[in-house]
């Protein structure tokens, strides 16, 4: 149930800032501006535009989880940990002083990756952390993750756009402000999609709820 409300939460979050980052600029610098030469008659420029580019980022953002989701893990962890190497079934490490842990599923069942760091725990305590990221693997929390690195993926695209729009449209007085006001709000909407629907509370948070529970 947990996975399910994280996927949902994570495409809800990347619809939004996918709205605000991308259809929203669409629309206001290229739809409008059409309106002015579109012949009688014909179907309202913003009106398509928005659904053409609602339908693209839903390809898109279909085609980046299918790739995530049949990549296999080594491919992965190559690109997210330079150097990381397996040292069990299933179980890769990666050179880093701190202490982390990561589930990664793939189409053979996923694996658990721990930084150098955690290796140095007591042995009950790394038993303990290994299982802990194997069942998110077991209940799905990892494939939920997908959702995520997905939406992230696309957003950073998009705010990609938006720089890249920002820096063409610059010099130009009053659309320059615009195309400014923009990338501001592009900024700002990637960090409220992922930050507000997150489901993986920060350390901190945690602490304070096994406080709680003490």
């Amino acid at each position: 149930m947990l996975a399910l409300l994280s996927a949902l939460s994570a495409c809800f979050a990347g619809a939004l800032g996918y709205t605000v980052m991308v259809v929203l600029p669409v629309v206001v610098f290229v739809g409008l501006p059409l309106e002015f030469i579109r012949p009688p008659g014909e179907l309202m420029t913003v009106t398509w535009l928005a659904k053409a580019t609602y339908l693209a980022g839903g390809w898109l953002t279909a085609l980046a989880w299918l790739g995530l989701r049949l990549a296999p893990a080594s491919y992965r962890i190559g690109r997210l940990f330079p150097r990381a190497r397996e040292i069990a079934d299933r179980v890769w490490v990666y050179e880093t002083p701190a202490l982390q842990a990561y589930a990664m599923p793939s189409p053979t069942g996923g694996v658990v990756i721990v930084s150098r760091g955690a290796l140095n725990l007591p042995p009950d305590e790394l038993e303990w952390l290994l299982a802990h990221e194997r069942s998110h693997l077991r209940r799905g929390d990892a494939s939920a993750s997908l959702y995520w690195w997905t939406q992230h993926s696309i957003l950073r695209v998009a705010l990609w756009l938006a720089r890249l729009i920002y820096t063409i449209l610059r010099p130009i007085p009053l659309i320059g402000l615009l195309s400014g006001l923009y990338f501001s709000v592009a900024s700002l909407g990637i960090r409220l999609a992922l930050g507000l629907f997150s489901t993986h509370p920060p350390t901190y948070r945690r602490i304070k709820r096994l406080e709680r529970m003490t």
